[in-house]
């Protein structure tokens, strides 16, 4: 994401409020995030990070089926309503009752996955995870990079974020909801 509107080029609107951008949006029919208040256009996706987005789901759900958990995953296209902000994270895996068919936004996501791409930031990244963990229900924010071949994950810690490091070849523990996920089943096969 890297066609943000900021407020200090001099022609910048006002920023927007929630309703104002949901409305807008579902207008404009591109693909778009509010940061802040401010719309941001998502970039064009590439090959490499649909197949990773797809590899996320399925290990998601995989592993709530073997757990045999009130879970379902989500795939890109649900959104996230925060204070100001609205995202669309690339996977989502949401415990409880199962939602309406006709929704389209998600309040209380568990686990979120963001894989990246070459547009994303530190800065946005980090603002990010700060928004979804401003959710009581978020318990885990994975960011994949196809790259590296890795999946950081954050998670709350007493009074504090704790982010890992892992491999290809370690497997997540992700708890709760109480499911685990190879690293290798979230990144997009090899060449």
């Amino acid at each position: 994401m890297s066609n943000a509107v900021h407020a200090s080029e001099p022609s910048a609107p006002a920023p927007m409020t929630v309703p104002e951008f949901l409305d807008w949006a579902r207008e404009d029919g591109g693909r778009w995030e509010l940061d802040g208040g401010y719309p941001v256009e998502m970039q064009s996706e590439r090959a490499g990070h649909n197949r990773a987005k797809r590899r996320c789901a399925n290990a998601l759900e995989h592993a709530v089926g073997k757990a045999g958990l009130p879970c379902e995953v989500f795939a890109d296209g649900m959104d996230v309503v925060l204070d100001g902000s609205v995202y669309v994270p690339d996977t989502m895996l949401r415990c409880g009752d199962p939602v309406d068919d006709d929704t389209t936004r998600l309040s209380d996501p568990m686990i979120v996955v963001e894989v990246l791409s070459p547009s994303n930031t530190l800065i946005e990244m980090t603002t990010k995870i700060d928004g979804y963990f401003s959710l009581p229900s978020v318990a885990w924010v994975l960011l994949v990079n196809t790259k590296a071949r890795t999946v950081h994950s954050y998670s709350r810690g007493d009074g504090a974020l704790l982010m890992r490091r892992h491999e290809e070849g370690d497997t997540l523990a992700l708890d709760p909801p109480g499911v685990e996920v190879a690293v290798a089943d979230m990144l997009p096969l090899p060449p």
